[in-house]
């Protein structure tokens, strides 16, 4: 199995067994132990032999589906998810390379605080930084220097040892990132990067959960690629934008300048300036021509839009300032045109919007009740 199905395996497995608190728990906990186990033993395992061993817990599971009580059902479906664990670990003992930024995500789990209204910074020993305002600038260079705004930090660096930041940019807030290598990121809200201190001599890859504008620094000798979810972009030196939220319907990239690749694993997409491909359910769409504007105007705090649906735009929005849209009257057939400062309070840009389109906004908490205008 592949760094990449052992990844996607494990999420597999934490959607599965989300709803018992108490039990993913004690799996995050074992693997972290497997994975330092096996890190450091000198136990040989063929990889067939696991993966036949966790297929055959389930063809037991569904034979026993129907006499099973939950009870023993669980007891099944632990030592199941027990074995795709110790599969992952062993795929990681024998994939872990410094450019192997998928293991380091997987590895490290969830240091952010959901409920937290501040930028962080997470550090590679796993400090985390705690940033003020509603827009913040990090700056990295080569030896291990951060600029913080106003606040200088070091972190250590080791050429035998990659290691990575995280940075996670709470809804309502941005943050202007500056790598190493010159390449800077302007990330929107509600958004997740990982990053490494400085990049070595292969490939430069990052990860991005969320949307972020990205202006690469050429390097024809490292490829620059951003890794998302579904799908991995891979350029030169570019100007381009991601959005990538994992909860999103579609997940799209817009270029603005130079030339990048799309790949899902199934399908590659070659981009040209002022085009737009979208990664719906099954596949990435052919690239087509956009006003670019639309897309990264966000950078300026401000969201433009043009002739576009009113479900979309209530989606940018949610995506920014965490609000829930409750639809309730039919919107599928309204289309708004203009700009919405993001500088603004929520209250004033849905008045905006109401007063574009015949509909009413009524917010309560984090929740928006959306009704025909009476």
């Amino acid at each position: 199995m592949t760094e990449v199905g052992s990844a996607i395996l494990f999420r597999l497995l934490c959607k599965i067994f989300s709803s018992n608190k108490s039990f993913m728990s004690n799996i995050e906990e074992m693997f972290k132990e497997l994975i330092e186990i096996l890190a450091h033993s000198d136990i040989e395992v063929k990889g067939n032999e696991i993966e036949e061993s966790w297929m055959e817990s389930c063809r037991i599971a569904k034979r026993r589906k129907k006499r099973l009580l939950i009870t023993g059902w669980l007891v099944t479906a632990s030592v199941a998810a027990m074995l795709a664990l110790v599969y992952f670990a062993y795929d990681a003992k024998i994939a872990d390379t410094p450019d192997n930024i998928e293991l380091y995500v997987l590895r490290q789990q969830s240091l952010s605080d959901s409920t937290n209204s501040s930028i962080q910074l997470i550090m590679s020993e796993g400090e985390v930084m705690t940033i003020g305002g509603s827009e913040s600038n990090i700056d990295y260079a080569c030896s291990g220097k951060i600029i913080v705004d106003n606040d200088t930090i070091t972190e250590k660096t080791d050429d035998l040892e990659p290691r990575y930041n995280q940075l996670i940019v709470p809804h309502g807030k941005r943050t202007h990132l500056h790598l190493a290598d010159g390449t800077r990121l302007c990330v929107n809200s509600g958004t997740r990067v990982v990053y490494p201190l400085r990049f070595g001599t292969g490939d430069r890859k990052i990860l991005i959960e969320g949307e972020a504008y990205l202006e690469v620094a050429k390097d024809e000798s490292r490829p620059f690629i951003v890794k998302t979810e579904e799908f991995e972009v891979k350029v030169l030196g570019t100007k381009f934008n991601v959005f990538a939220y994992p909860n999103a319907d579609r997940k799209q990239v817009v270029l603005v300048d130079g030339s990048v690749l799309v790949n899902d694993n199934r399908t590659s997409r070659k981009m040209k300036p002022g085009e737009l491909v979208e990664k719906n359910s099954s596949e990435l769409t052919i690239p087509k021509k956009v006003d670019t504007e639309s897309y990264i105007s966000w950078i300026n705090n401000i969201m433009v839009y043009k002739k576009e649906p009113l479900n979309s735009v209530f989606d940018r929005l949610h995506h920014y300032y965490g609000l829930n849209f409750k639809i309730n009257c039919d919107i599928s057939n309204i289309y708004i045109s203009g700009k919405l400062d993001l500088q603004e309070t929520v209250e004033d840009v849905l008045a905006s919007i109401a007063s574009s389109v015949p509909v009413e906004c009524v917010r309560i908490g984090n929740d928006v009740s959306v009704s025909a205008e009476k």
